[in-house]
């Protein structure tokens, strides 16, 4: 059951609060239907309710003053989801106002004449009024996790991050290199390879050679871009045309 005990927890009280709209007479009327059982259940302890119609209603005004005046919910209140506050400042209306609330409930004709929040007499007079009971506070949107870096060395990185980009960084490259050759030579011109190096920490060099053959060579034909092996070495330097 709700516990009204913080002012600051506290909506807006119903009586300065122009968007106040009062639970409908369905879920009122459910919650003393199970208020009722429950007093009957009650007082079969001590009497007879079929004989004594008395021990009920009793029970009914000393449950609203407890539950009420404490919890501001009865137990049939709580399942329907509606609780009795003080209309001046939406809080607890104490065991007093309580019991006062439950007997003019029991004397049925108070609770009949309602005014335009649906407070019936026995709501004014103990300064009352039916709400809805509040929605729980939904849970903090969770925070979005930031995108992960695509960079080695990206800006404002230090510590670990950075010597871990330049172990990255100095890592050996297996396979062969990506090296770009020069393009097509003219109609009356001849082309050269044009090669590309990388050396690894073990000091391997890696080669990678594009050969172009000119239109004298071939006869006309041109192979432009064609990959030279290792050992073809006359088209990695003018001299070797």
């Amino acid at each position: 059951m709700t516990v009204v005990t913080n002012p600051h927890d506290r909506p807006a009280p119903p009586a300065s609060d122009p968007t106040f709209t009062p639970p409908s007479l369905g879920r009122r009327f459910g919650a003393l239907v199970i208020d009722w059982v429950l007093c009957l259940l009650a007082a079969r302890g001590f009497a007879d309710p079929v004989r004594d119609g008395w021990a009920p209603v009793l029970v009914l005004i000393l449950e609203y003053g407890f539950f009420l005046g404490l919890f501001a919910q009865t137990p049939g209140m709580f399942i329907t989801k509606i609780r009795c506050v003080a209309w001046a400042d939406g809080g607890r209306i104490g065991l007093v106002r309580g019991l006062l609330r439950g007997l003019l409930l029991a004397l049925v004709v108070p609770a009949l004449l309602m005014d335009n929040h649906r407070r019936g007499l026995h709501d004014r007079l103990a300064g009352s009024v039916i709400t809805p009971t509040p929605a729980p506070d939904a849970p903090p949107a969770p925070t979005p996790r930031p995108p992960p870096r695509s960079c080695t060395f990206c800006p404002g990185e230090t510590g670990t991050s950075r010597e871990a980009g330049a172990e990255t960084a100095r890592s050996p490259r297996r396979g062969v290199g990506d090296g770009r050759g020069a393009g097509e030579g003219g109609a009356a011109g001849g082309g050269e390879g044009a090669k590309s190096t990388r050396a690894g920490p073990d000091g391997a060099r890696l080669f990678a050679y594009v050969c172009v053959v000119s239109d004298r060579a071939t006869g006309g034909t041109r192979r432009a871009g064609a990959a030279c092996s290792s050992g073809s070495r006359p088209w990695a330097s003018a001299g070797g045309r």
